[in-house]
C-alpha cells in the first residue's frame, strides 16, 4: 500500500504538466510542373489557404480526388488547442494555411498525427508527423508498452508479462511491480506483486477481491488471506511493543498472546408443554486441535402463557449430551421444569436450577447437542403454554 501511495503522489506532482501543449508548424506545398525552353521542370509551389485537416493516429487521415481538386478527411479528428496553456482545446479542424501556405497549430500532448492537405486546384496530400514534446515540460498522454498484446485502455499501458521496476536502495538489484496472470496454487489470476531481482523474492500479493501474504500456503477463500504463522499487528499506545491478532498450533484465535474466547448461541422454536424436541445442535464439532475448556448454559424459559388450563403440573426435562469424536456419548439431565395450569410468561428467565450450566474439557471434534422430554398435565388449553430453549457454549 506504501508503494501505492507513492505513485498516487507521482501523479499528483505530475499533474500541473497537463497545461503544456505542443507545437506544430510546417508549409503546405505541392509540385508543379512547368514546359520551358529547356523542357518541362518540376518547382515546388505554396498552396495559399489550402485545406488543413488534422487526425490523431497513424491512418486516420486520406485524400479524394475531385473534378476541382480534393478534398480531405480524418477520422478521428484530433483536438486543436489555442496556445501552449490551454486547457480546454477546442479549436476548429479543420484549419486553414496563410497566403504563403504557412500553417500552424496547437496540439494537447505528443503522439503520432497526420495531416490531409487538400483544396480546389491542389492534388492533395496526408503528411505524418511523430509529434514530440519538452522534455521538461512534457505530457504523455498515453504510454504503450512495446510488447504483444499490451492494455487497450489506460495511460500506461503493459502486457501481460511487463513490469515496472525501481533500483533498491543499495543499488544492487531491481525491485519490479509485476502482474501475475495465472492462477497457482491457492492464489486467483490476475494479482499484482512485488518481486525483488536478482534473488526473487517476493512481497505480498494484492488484486481484487484479496490481499494475500508472501507466506506459503495461503488460504484458498477470504479477502484477506494470510499464512499459518502471520498475524495482523498494531502498535500499542506507548509506542513500546507489538499488539498481534494471530492464532496458535491448536487453530485458535490469540491476541497479544492471550486466547480469544469463542461463543455459540442456539434457540429452539417456541413448543408446546407436551411436546418434545428432537436432536437440537448447539455445535457440531468444537474447533481446532487438542482440548479445551468449555463452558455451556442451558436456559428452559416459558415464553407463551397458557390460556383456560385446568390445573395439573406441565413439565419439560432437558437433556444435554456430548459426543466426542470416537463416538463416546456422556448426557446431563437438568431438572424437571414445571408450571401449574397456565403458567406464566417469561418464567425462569434468568435461569435457574432446572437449567444446565457446567464447565468441561471437551476434545477437537466434539459435539453438543441436547433434546427434551415434556408433557401436559392440563386440559382445555387454548393455547397450550410453551417453552423455548437457550443455549450457549464458551470455548
Amino acid at each position: 500500500m506504501r508503494i501505492l501511495r507513492r505513485l498516487l503522489l507521482l501523479l499528483i506532482i505530475a499533474s500541473p504538466c497537463f497545461a503544456q501543449n505542443v507545437r506544430k508548424d510546417d508549409v503546405a506545398w505541392q509540385k508543379i510542373s512547368q514546359l520551358t525552353s529547356l523542357g518541362t521542370t518540376v518547382i515546388i509551389q505554396p498552396i495559399p489557404g489550402a485545406n488543413i485537416t488534422i487526425g490523431k493516429g497513424a491512418s486516420s487521415c486520406a485524400v479524394s480526388t475531385t473534378s476541382s481538386g480534393s478534398i480531405g478527411s480524418c477520422s478521428p479528428l484530433a483536438s486543436l488547442c489555442s496556445s501552449e496553456t490551454d486547457t480546454v482545446c477546442n479549436q476548429s479542424n479543420p484549419t486553414f494555411a496563410d497566403t504563403n501556405g504557412n500553417y500552424g497549430f496547437w496540439l494537447p500532448g505528443s503522439g503520432v498525427y497526420q495531416v490531409a492537405i487538400s483544396g480546389i486546384g491542389v492534388s492533395g496530400k496526408v503528411v505524418t508527423y511523430s509529434v514530440s514534446c519538452d522534455p521538461t515540460s512534457c505530457v504523455i498522454t498515453t504510454f504503450i508498452s512495446a510488447s504483444s498484446s499490451p492494455s487497450q485502455t489506460g495511460v500506461i499501458r503493459l502486457a501481460n508479462t511487463d513490469a515496472i521496476g525501481w533500483r533498491n536502495n543499495a543499488n544492487n538489484g531491481d525491485i519490479d511491480l509485476f502482474h501475475i496472470g495465472a492462477e497457482g496454487g491457492n492464489f486467483p489470476n490476475d494479482l499484482f506483486s512485488f518481486v525483488t531481482e536478482p534473488s526473487g523474492g517476493i512481497s505480498p500479493f494484492w488484486g481484487f477481491p484479496i490481499i494475500a501474504t508472501s507466506s506459503l500456503n495461503v488460504p484458498a477463500t477470504g479477502s484477506v488471506r494470510m499464512g499459518t504463522l502471520d498475524s495482523l499487528t498494531w502498535r500499542n499506545n506507548a509506542n513500546s511493543a507489538d499488539v498481534p491478532l494471530a492464532k496458535n498450533t491448536n487453530d485458535q484465535l490469540t491476541f497479544s498472546g492471550n486466547l480469544v474466547t469463542q461463543s455459540y448461541v442456539q434457540t429452539s422454536t417456541a413448543t408446546n408443554f407436551g411436546s418434545n424436541l428432537g436432536t437440537q445442535i448447539v455445535i457440531s464439532s468444537v474447533p481446532g486441535s487438542g482440548s479445551f475448556e468449555v463452558f455451556i448454559a442451558f436456559d428452559i424459559d416459558q415464553t407463551l402463557a397458557g390460556s383456560g388450563c385446568s390445573a395439573g403440573s406441565n413439565t419439560v426435562t432437558l437433556t444435554a449430551s456430548y459426543t466426542a469424536p470416537g463416538g463416546t456419548v456422556i448426557n446431563r439431565a437438568s431438572g424437571t421444569y414445571t408450571i401449574s395450569a397456565n403458567g406464566s410468561l417469561d418464567a425462569n428467565l434468568n435461569g435457574g436450577p432446572t437449567g444446565v450450566n457446567e464447565n468441561f474439557t471437551a476434545k477437537s471434534g466434539t459435539s453438543i447437542t441436547y433434546t427434551t422430554t415434556s408433557s401436559l398435565g392440563s386440559s382445555g388449553c387454548s393455547p397450550i403454554p410453551q417453552y423455548t430453549i437457550f443455549a450457549k457454549v464458551i470455548i
